[in-house]
C-alpha cells in the first residue's frame, strides 16, 4: 500500500513538471461598441393580420405596430409573443405615433385613437377628427398631419383642439418635418413650404422643379429634399433659396436623411429609383455613389458605423456610411417593406407574406462570438530510459515435500431444458 502511494506521487510530480503547461482557454472576443452589428441572427418572428404600416415605434417595454387591416398590435421585444391587440372600426392608413404617455393613431373613417402603451386601453378617442392622408409628426404636445391630401393641420395633443390649418398648393405625400419652431414639407406641386409651428403662417415657399414625396431632411443650414425630376435640391434655411441641385440617374422617392459624424460633419444621404444611394456635403460635393440591390422608397437607416439600406427586397445590405463600401448583407424569407427600427440592442425588418396577407416582424441581434477554444496542454518529452542494471539470479530452492493432488472433478453437466420451457433469446444482431 506504502509503495502504491510513493508511486501515484511521483507520477504527479512528474505530470507537473517544469515542461507541462495546463490548458488555457483562449480569450472571447471583444464585443461590439455599436448598438448591432453583423452578423445578425433572428430572435424572433411575430406575424398579424395585413401590411404593417412603414417602421414600427416602440419603447422599453413593446414594439408596436398598426396594419392596414384596422389593428394595432404591442408586442414584447424579448420573445415576439403578443402583449394586447386593439381593433379599430376601420383600417389604419399610417404608422403609429409615441408620445410621453400614450400612442396615437388614425384610421381611414375619420376615427383618431389615443391608447394606453402599457394595457392599449382608450385614453381619448375622436369619430369626426377627419380622414389623415399621410403619416403624422409629434412635436412636444403637438400633433401635425395632413388631411385631404392638402391641407396642413396642428392639433394639441393636451386639449384636442385645432390650433391651425394651412392649405397647400398640391398634395402633401410625406410627413412634415419639425425644427425650432419651423414646419418643412414639400408638396407635389413641385413646392417646399416653411411654416411657423405656433401659428401656421408661412415664412417661405421654394420651386425645386419636381414633385417631392418624401419628408426633408434638415440640417444646421439646409433643407434637403429628393424630386421627381432626377435630382436632390437643397434650400437655405434661412432664405427659402436655392442652395445646390445635384443630378442622378432617376427620380428620388425616398426621403433624404442628414446625418452628423463624429467629427461634427454632416452629410447627406439620398437614395433613389436608379438603384444607387448618394452621398454629399452640405456644399453639394458628392462624397460617393454606391449600387445597392433594388429601388428605394423608404429612408435610410443610418448610424455612426453603418448605413442599412432595405429596399423591396429580401436583400438588406450594410454599407460604411463613411466611403459608401460594403460591409455585410442579410437575406430575408420574405421582401423587405419599410425602413428598419434599431432599439434596445434589437434590428426589427418588416416584412409582408402576400400569400397569407400577413404583416411580418422579425427581430435581429448581434450573433454573439463563438466560445473560446482551449489550448491543448503541451506534451512532455520523455526521458530517455536507462538501462536496468543486470540482476542476479536467484538461488536454487530446495524442493518442497510432494503433496498429493486431489482427484479430478467431473466436469458440471448442463441441465436439459424442462418441458414447455422457453429457452433464452439470442441477442439481436441488428
Amino acid at each position: 500500500m506504502r509503495k502504491c502511494f510513493f508511486i501515484i506521487l511521483l507520477l504527479a510530480f512528474v505530470g507537473c513538471g517544469p515542461g507541462t503547461k495546463p490548458s488555457q482557454p483562449l480569450p472571447a472576443a471583444p464585443p461590439s461598441l455599436y448598438p448591432i452589428d453583423f452578423p445578425l441572427e433572428m430572435k424572433w418572428e411575430w406575424r398579424g393580420q395585413g401590411l404593417i404600416n412603414k417602421t414600427p415605434v416602440a419603447d422599453s417595454t413593446h414594439i408596436y405596430v398598426t396594419t392596414v387591416a384596422g389593428y394595432c398590435y404591442a408586442i414584447n421585444p424579448v420573445d415576439g409573443k403578443l402583449a394586447w391587440m386593439f381593433k379599430a372600426m376601420k383600417s389604419i392608413p399610417t404608422p403609429p405615433l409615441l408620445a410621453k404617455d400614450r400612442l396615437i393613431f388614425f384610421s381611414s373613417d375619420d376615427e383618431y385613437y389615443e391608447l394606453k402603451p402599457a394595457t392599449g386601453e382608450i385614453i381619448y378617442k375622436d369619430l369626426s377628427f377627419g380622414k389623415p392622408t399621410s403619416p403624422g409628426t409629434l412635436d412636444g404636445d403637438f400633433l401635425y398631419f395632413v388631411v385631404t391630401e392638402t391641407q396642413l393641420r396642428c392639433s394639441s395633443t393636451t386639449t384636442h383642439k385645432l390650433v391651425w390649418k394651412y392649405d397647400a398648393g398640391g398634395k402633401i405625400a410625406g410627413e412634415p418635418a419639425v425644427k425650432q419652431d419651423h414646419i418643412y414639407f414639400g408638396a407635389l406641386d413641385g413646392t417646399v413650404y416653411c411654416l411657423r409651428s405656433t401659428d401656421g403662417s408661412l415664412v417661405w415657399k421654394c420651386p425645386v422643379g419636381g414633385e417631392v414625396y418624401g419628408r426633408p431632411a434638415v440640417s444646421k443650414e439646409l433643407v434637403v429634399v429628393g424630386t421627381t425630376s432626377n435630382q436632390v435640391v437643397a434650400i437655405h434655411r434661412a432664405k427659402g433659396t436655392v442652395a445646390w441641385c445635384m443630378r442622378t440617374d432617376a427620380d428620388v422617392i425616398a426621403p433624404t436623411t442628414v446625418f452628423m459624424n463624429k467629427k461634427r460633419h454632416e452629410r447627406i444621404f439620398a437614395a433613389g429609383f436608379d438603384n444607387y444611394v448618394y452621398c454629399f456635403n452640405t456644399n453639394g460635393n458628392m462624397i460617393y455613389r454606391t449600387a445597392i440591390p433594388a429601388r428605394m422608397y423608404d429612408e435610410l437607416l443610418v448610424d455612426e458605423h453603418m448605413m442599412i439600406i432595405a429596399p423591396f427586397s429580401i436583400h438588406v445590405t450594410a454599407l460604411n456610411p463613411v466611403d459608401g463600401s460594403s460591409l455585410s448583407q442579410l437575406d430575408l424569407t420574405s421582401e423587405s417593406r419599410a425602413t428598419p427600427l434599431l432599439a434596445g440592442g434589437r434590428l426589427y425588418m418588416v416584412m409582408y407574406d402576400a400569400e397569407t396577407s400577413e404583416g411580418i416582424l422579425q427581430a435581429f441581434a448581434t450573433k454573439p462570438p463563438p466560445p473560446p477554444q482551449t489550448q491543448p496542454a503541451a506534451q512532455t518529452q520523455p526521458k530517455p530510459q536507462t538501462q536496468p542494471a543486470t540482476q542476479s539470479q536467484p538461488a536454487a530452492q530446495k524442493p518442497a515435500a510432494s503433496v498429493a493432488s486431489p482427484p479430478p472433478v467431473a466436469p458440471s453437466m448442463k441441465p436439459p431444458t424442462a418441458a414447455g420451457s422457453t429457452p433464452q433469446s439470442q441477442p439481436n444482431k441488428h
